[in-house]
């Protein structure tokens, strides 16, 4: 729970996670790689969140990428691996229960379990906490023409008379 005394109602500043939560299975609820609960959040922060990730899958699962900046922790009792590639190149660690890993925003990870006897206590908490650019941003610049985000980058001053 989050209270904060500057608010003028304490409601507008944190939720409760129900006890009741359902889990969502990605990328097939029939089949799932993982299942996902959405935890108590902060409604004034919208782009931060936090996830507890149950891996389903062993040896393959489908990656995952987000646009926020990840910081994942092991609180299960079973191991978990995590694949993710990074300028080309695939990459694999073992996350041993109490490992915690920082995951930059975009990267494609996915987490799997070494054996089917692992799924009841395999647990991942994941805060997904937002940059400092919008997904308003992020949107427009990634619907620009491919000549257009170099342009943008390099302008420093108005170009244009008001």
């Amino acid at each position: 729970m989050i209270c904060s005394p500057s608010l003028p109602t304490i409601q507008t500043a944190w939720s409760f996670a129900k006890q009741n939560r359902t889990a969502l299975g990605y990328p097939n609820p029939k089949r799932p790689d993982y299942e996902f609960t959405e935890l108590a959040h902060n409604r004034l922060h919208p782009h931060t969140r936090g996830l507890e990730i149950r891996p389903r899958s062993v040896d393959t699962a489908a990656a995952i990428s987000t646009p926020q900046h990840q910081y994942l922790y092991n609180i299960g009792s079973t191991p978990i691996v995590m694949r993710w590639t990074h300028g080309g190149t695939m990459r694999v660690a073992t996350l041993a229960s109490g490992d915690s890993v920082y995951v930059m925003p975009f990267v494609p990870c996915a987490y799997h379990l070494e054996s089917d006897a692992d799924a009841d206590t395999a647990c991942l908490l994941d805060l997904r906490i937002g940059g400092t650019v919008t997904p308003e941003a992020r949107i427009a610049l990634g619907a620009m023409h491919p000549g257009g985000l170099e342009r943008l980058l390099e302008e420093d001053r108005q170009w244009y008379r008001e």
